[in-house]
């Protein structure tokens, strides 16, 4: 179920989706259906480039990336235990001796993790396993380096590296937790995967308190030049699709 859901995934979110359309396009230009088949390149052509601009793009990650502010001062958070949701790894990178290194979301969100374990000296739980390389480096042990790096003794990490996807994250990281008698977390993962994250703890009776990091909306004011296509706006408006759709999947599914 969790590799079929990854595909269904694959082909509801850009660019599955937007392949389809197009190879769909073709298919009724060939069956000499022109108007239809011209119809549908021209919608597919203006999702593209609405998903590209950045007022769509922040839009899309706004209701996500505000529903729950950043705590106005990290320096009193009272929780008793931090958790990091992984973000991905970079396989065979150079500058990690061709191991893994942390990707540039899972970076941030370990850097977060340092600012405040600075402050409260609580353990920190990483989340992270393999989704496809059963036989590659582990999520969590590439996020364990990562914080002895920033300086963080080995003795305040707690390792979960089995989990697959943020339900899977949640539930093995409720077994910690209740075996360190933990009842409230500092949840740290990127704004944007902020709200489905809190949901799935909530519905595992986990006591979570959210500081989001890793914010990809940029509030400068919007001018002409947002209006132009980029890639990085048509990435995240990705990523903020593939919540909403995480979002309805677990409510369908689980009931969050």
């Amino acid at each position: 179920m969790f590799y079929f859901s990854k595909f269904l995934a694959s082909l509801f979110l850009p660019p599955g989706l937007i392949i389809i359309l197009i190879i769909s396009s073709i298919i009724l230009i060939v069956l000499n259906k022109k108007r239809k088949g011209l119809i549908l390149s021209f919608v597919t052509a203006i999702i593209v480039y609405n998903l590209s601009i950045e007022p769509v793009k922040n839009a899309l990650l706004s209701p996500l990336e505000n529903e729950f502010p950043f705590p106005e001062n990290i320096k009193h958070l009272q929780c008793e235990a931090i958790v990091v949701l992984g973000g991905g790894i970079i396989r065979g990178s150079p500058d990690s001796n061709g191991k893994a290194a942390p990707s540039r979301s899972t970076l941030k969100r370990l850097y977060m993790a340092y600012r405040v374990w600075k402050y409260n000296k609580k353990p920190i739980i990483v989340s992270g396993g393999t989704v496809y390389y059963h036989n590659g480096e582990v999520e969590a042990d590439v996020m364990e380096k990562t914080l002895v790096d920033l300086g963080i003794p080995k003795k305040y990490i707690i390792k979960e590296g089995k989990s697959r996807n943020t339900f899977e994250n949640v539930s093995n990281i409720k077994s910690i937790l209740e075996e360190k008698d933990v009842r409230l977390v500092c949840l740290i993962t990127s704004a944007y995967h902020m709200p489905r994250s809190v949901y799935v703890f909530y519905a595992f009776n986990i006591n979570a308190y959210p500081v989001p990091t890793d914010y990809l909306m940029d509030k400068k004011p919007l001018g002409w030049y947002s209006f132009i296509p980029k890639a990085d706006n048509f990435f995240y408006s990705f990523l903020a699709l593939k919540e909403y759709l995480g979002i309805f999947y677990y409510t369908f599914r689980y009931g969050i």
